[in-house]
């Protein structure tokens, strides 16, 4: 009977985590739809003037996760969908045509930086904002009418590429980061399937053409941006060997690939690349590694995925409390709510699967463990009582 009674115990509190779950994604959610503007763009907080589309993109991306994604947030990310498309550069100030500006808020307008982080990036994460959202249920009409601009998008980061098959940031600035060349690689890999798809772009010529261009850019990372004998990666090409004593961008940019799934970033050496940034920067579980406070939530996606469930439960509780007292301000930004949905979302694809593989046993021995799949008893409790955030920026 106690047994059995352990088992029921186990359902339930997997249960009541992804209920707690979902609602923390749906309060995440919330926060980036506070952050739209009334043209359509995302700010970087709701309060905030200023629009960055890199970090709009991981926001938009992450509302395709929710759960509600069909029936609440799919016109947000249609109407930030074509807020990009609209302010695509036809050209920009380097004569390249489809990238984008950063933006800023003046009296209720709009006004062009007429700066932008990179244009590889930027692109690069729009492209599998594409991809995403016909993945999780969006319409594939709406993104095949995109079609020639989603091309143009990509031949924009075309225009940045070096002879060694790497990306610069920049027209006007020749740096190879290991950053942006994961997220190209990334973006290629996303723009590839949409390409593949009948149902939506539907180019098989296309698809082949930059397919073959992905895989020279992951080759290229892993020939020249790895190091086998130290089993690190340099943060650009040419670049001396990574500082891991500095959270960004060394420390950082080492697990970022791993982020990405670059289909070299196993599993083995995931593991050992987060232990190393972990034993570096141990700060980053009280959010004092990055000096300018910023959480980093993605990194916890790498946490997850590498199987530190313990260390990513550690994370989210920090975070819960530590911005709870802050009410959600600055720098808590739309970019950081995005990489949290995404981590919750892995949690919650995680339990699910363990939910249906355990068997009886598994689950009293996790039980008697006091940890179920990386959350911690006290985990579900602090999840659930996430308070509703409002930030002021």
């Amino acid at each position: 009977m106690r047994k059995y009674f352990i088992v029921f115990l186990f359902v339930f509190l997997v249960l009541i985590s992804q209920i707690a779950s979902a609602r923390t994604i749906e309060t995440e959610c919330e926060y980036i739809s506070n952050c739209t503007f009334e043209t359509g763009s995302i700010k970087m907080t709701p309060e905030g003037k200023t629009i960055n589309p890199y970090h709009s993109n991981f926001a938009a991306i992450a509302l395709t996760l929710s759960d509600n994604f069909l029936t609440d947030h799919q016109d947000t990310v249609k109407n930030y969908f074509k807020w990009y498309i609209a302010h695509l550069n036809k050209p920009d100030k380097n004569d390249v045509n489809c990238t984008i500006y950063d933006y800023k808020i003046e009296d209720g307008q709009e006004v062009s930086k007429d700066i932008m982080d990179s244009t590889d990036s930027y692109a690069a994460t729009f492209l599998s904002l594409a991809y995403s959202f016909v993945k999780n249920g969006g319409s594939s009409d709406f993104v095949k009418g995109y079609k020639d601009n989603l091309r143009c998008i990509a031949e924009s980061i075309e225009a940045t590429l070096s002879p060694q098959d790497l990306t610069y940031a920049k027209p006007d600035y020749h740096i190879a980061y290991l950053m942006d060349n994961s997220e190209v690689y990334a973006g290629f890999r996303d723009y590839v399937k949409l390409l593949q798809d009948e149902n939506t772009l539907n180019d098989p010529e296309t698809a082949d053409y930059y397919l073959d261009l992905r895989d020279r850019i992951g080759e290229s990372i892993e020939e020249l941006l790895w190091n086998s004998e130290s089993e690190e990666y340099i943060i650009a090409y040419g670049e001396s060997p990574p500082n891991w004593e500095e959270w960004y961008p060394d420390a950082t940019a080492n697990v970022w690939p791993c982020l990405f799934e670059l289909p070299q970033a196993n599993l083995e050496r995931c593991q050992k690349l987060f232990k190393k940034l972990l034993d570096y920067h141990p700060t980053w579980l009280n959010g004092t590694a990055d000096t300018s406070g910023f959480p980093w939530c993605s990194i916890n996606n790498v946490a997850i995925s590498v199987s530190e469930n313990s260390t990513a439960n550690d994370f989210n509780d920090w975070l819960v409390e530590h911005f709870d007292s802050t009410n959600w301000e600055y720098p808590y930004y739309c970019g950081e709510a995005g990489w949290r949905i995404s981590y919750l979302n892995k949690w919650e694809k995680q339990n699910e699967s363990s939910s249906d593989d355990d068997d009886d046993d598994d689950t009293v021995s996790s039980l008697m463990g006091q940890e179920i799949q990386g959350y911690k008893l006290l985990g579900f409790i602090q999840i659930k009582k996430q308070k509703k955030k409002k930030v002021q920026k």
